[in-house]
Order: structure tokens, then C-alpha cells, then sequence
């Protein structure tokens, strides 16, 4: 009985002084439903199918656009040269950095979409193939000083 007890203490304490792994929570956005890899690396650009809703169809297509990039900076994109992300500190970041983001997701997204089809569109959802400019994005966001050069 005290052989029991013993080891019922030491397994208790031993896992109760385990190391608690916590991971980064990124600030999703529930109009979202999709983010999926269509192709990878292609000199710098990367093609995602992703899904939006919003009150308009033009807003369900900015949406599903927003959602590439949150995969891009936030999450990475498996199987693809981006399946880290950008950012690695999402919610640090975007603590910091605030004003960079709102500007970044109301404005700055558009000028590295180089070309969007639409793959299905309903009155208040959209589903898109985005390709984005990754190489012109991670510039960008060195020259801001959200990232650091590689190398340095």
C-alpha cells in the first residue's frame, strides 16, 4: 500500500512540474471558411483558393483575399515555399504594430495581388483563386520594419 502511494505521488509530481507549451492564437476572422494551397513557389509567387462572406459580393471577395494573406503572414501555407509564416509572432506583431496592420488591411493588401479569379460568387460569398507576390510583400514588410532582412 505505501509502495502505491509513493509512486502515485512522485507520478504526480512529475507531471505537474512539465513544461506548459502554449502556442500562438492567431486573430482569425469568422467570414473566413477556407485557405488552400492551388500551387506553389513560382518565382516568388504563390496562388491560393480562398473563401469570404460579407454583406456584398465585392466585400466577400475582399475578404477571401484578406484570408490568403493572414495565411501567408500569420500561419505559413503548407506544402509550399511559404509553409512558415512571415510573421512568426502574429499576436505580438499585431499588438505592436496596429496602425501597419489597419493600414496594411484596409489599403496596402491590394498592391501585391497580381491577379484574382473568381471560383464560385453568390450575393454575399465568394470563392477566389488569389495570386499573390510574396517577394514584393516580404520587401515590404522589411522596409516597414515589421520583419527582419534575412541574414541580419
Amino acid at each position: 500500500m505505501k509502495y502505491y502511494l509513493t509512486i502515485i505521488v512522485f507520478l504526480f509530481v512529475v507531471t505537474s512540474c512539465s513544461k506548459k507549451v502554449t502556442y500562438n492564437q492567431v486573430e482569425s476572422t469568422p467570414n473566413v471558411s477556407s485557405v488552400q494551397a492551388n500551387s506553389s513557389d513560382d518565382g516568388g509567387t504563390i496562388i491560393l483558393e480562398s473563401s469570404g462572406s460579407g454583406q456584398t459580393f465585392r466585400e466577400a471577395q475582399n475578404e477571401a483575399i484578406k484570408a490568403a494573406f493572414r495565411a501567408i503572414l500569420f500561419i505559413g501555407v503548407p506544402g509550399t515555399a511559404y509553409r512558415n509564416p512571415m510573421i512568426p509572432n502574429a499576436e505580438e506583431s499585431q499588438k505592436s504594430n496596429q496602425i501597419f496592420y489597419e493600414e496594411f488591411f484596409n489599403v496596402k493588401y491590394s498592391d501585391f495581388v497580381m491577379n484574382v479569379t473568381e471560383l464560385k460568387s453568390g450575393n454575399k460569398d465568394a470563392r477566389i483563386r488569389v495570386k499573390i507576390n510574396c517577394n514584393s510583400l516580404r520587401m515590404y514588410l522589411e522596409s516597414k520594419k515589421i520583419i527582419r532582412k534575412l541574414g541580419y
